[in-house]
């Protein structure tokens, strides 16, 4: 089967109002939606199925997680030996079907690298129904690449992509159209919070996120200079130097609460993603946060120049700097945690904005 390379839509901020006009109209219709995601409240998953909600779409959603083994130690079995097979995938894939076959939505809509298999997708098509991937996770990271996720990948109608910088490759792999979907925050999730996070207290500086190993020296770096970091996330732990400043894992709530507290916010992209932002651009921001903001072309395009919404950081060093400075003077941090928000919640930055876009797409 080969197909035509389609065109790359415009990116959120040039599209208009014509995405929340084709939802609306698409709702009126009484069209439905099918999301298959993680799920949990801070999955993308969770968020799109909240903007559907929002757009007075009829939507249902499946959990990706019911695709997978319950057990740590089979999941981490199949991700070493058999590419990160789901292996509950064909019991999963026929329910899939089955409310495919029944309910005839209009859209299935997946996101990440999603249990969903090809054959799921090409029956979806062959039901009419238009089959559209948000791909959260970069499926070339060698953490996500698997045969079976890039054969899928190539059915759907739509691939939506938070990477300008991948478009081509999935046109080279044959993505009938691709467009570029930045991340986005849920008004509902992430949002200012004072409330006191007791437990945790005496911070300079917060980050939250996973442990990967180039993200590590910027933590080293901050330690070295007498700053002391809060650590939310996966595997801080494993590392002894790193341990008595992890927390484990935050919820929006508490998250929302650090970014208040927390004199300083700190936003790291994903190298292995090749990400020039990530979901905690949008998120931290929009929950207040005062934040000294790794520096790509994507950030500097929706914060602008250093100083006016954020602070830029290159490299270990540099982020040292920007925390000192924003240490030393409580009233530019104000003025940023105030600027950084207003650029994201008076744009169209919502995941209710990114589902029209991908819909709109896939309806087009």
């Amino acid at each position: 089967m080969s197909w035509g390379l389609g065109s790359v839509a415009p990116d959120n901020m040039s599209a208009g109002s014509s995405y929340a006009s084709a939802v609306v109209m698409a709702s009126r219709a009484s069209a439905s939606l099918l999301i298959v995601g993680l799920g949990g409240c801070t999955d993308v998953g969770e968020h799109l199925r909240r903007a559907a909600t929002q757009r007075e779409c009829d939507v249902r959603f499946m959990s990706s997680n019911d695709a997978h083994a319950s057990s740590r130690w089979l999941r981490s079995l199949t991700r070493r030996f058999y590419h990160d097979f789901p292996l509950r995938s064909r019991a999963f894939n026929q329910a899939v079907c089955s409310h495919l076959e029944s309910a005839r939505p209009r859209w299935l809509l997946t996101t990440g690298s999603s249990p969903v298999l090809r054959e799921t997708i090409a029956e979806a098509r062959r039901l009419g129904v238009t089959t559209i991937n948000y791909s959260t996770d970069d499926p070339w990271n060698p953490r996500h690449a698997t045969p079976w996720l890039l054969s899928a990948i190539r059915e759907y109608d739509v691939v939506a992509t938070p990477r300008a910088g991948t478009i081509a490759e999935f046109h080279s792999l044959g993505v009938r159209r691709v467009i570029h979907v930045p991340f986005a925050y849920c008004p509902d999730a992430h949002c200012p919070d004072e409330h006191c996070i007791e437990s945790i207290t005496g911070g300079d500086v917060f980050f939250a996120g996973g442990c990967d190993s180039d993200r590590l020296p910027y933590f080293r770096e901050v330690i070295n200079a007498g700053l002391r970091p809060i650590l939310c996330g996966a595997y801080w732990d494993r590392h002894g130097d790193m341990r008595r400043f992890h927390h484990g894992f935050a919820s929006p709530s508490e998250m929302a609460a650090l970014h208040a507290q927390t004199p300083i916010s700190i936003c790291l992209v994903r190298r292995a993603n090749r990400d020039e932002h990530v979901m905690r651009t949008y998120e931290a921001a929009a929950m207040g946060a005062c934040l000294a903001m790794e520096d790509t072309p994507a950030h500097r395009r929706l914060f602008g120049a250093d100083g006016e919404r954020v602070l830029y950081f290159s490299d270990p060093d540099s982020l040292v700097n920007a925390c000192k400075r924003l240490l030393a003077d409580p009233g530019l941090r104000q003025r940023l945690r105030v600027a950084a928000r207003e650029a994201v919640v008076r744009g169209r930055n919502t995941y209710a904005d990114r589902l029209d876009q991908m819909l709109a797409a896939a309806s087009g």
